[in-house]
């Protein structure tokens, strides 16, 4: 049940991530979406990497 709910954190985090990205785009702060963007990519790739083991 804890890494059930561990996961469904952890993409829930990656959305938010995905969403302040997209915000930020619309907004043409592009700085801050590259940043956001580069968080979510390092995130979702620890988050599988950490899955397959």
């Amino acid at each position: 049940m804890r890494t059930k709910n561990s996961t469904k954190l952890k993409i829930i985090s990656i959305l938010c991530f995905l969403i302040a990205a997209i915000i930020s785009i619309a907004t043409k702060e592009y700085a801050s979406s590259l940043l956001f963007i580069g968080m979510t990519i390092s995130y979702s790739l620890i988050f599988l990497s950490q899955k397959k083991n």
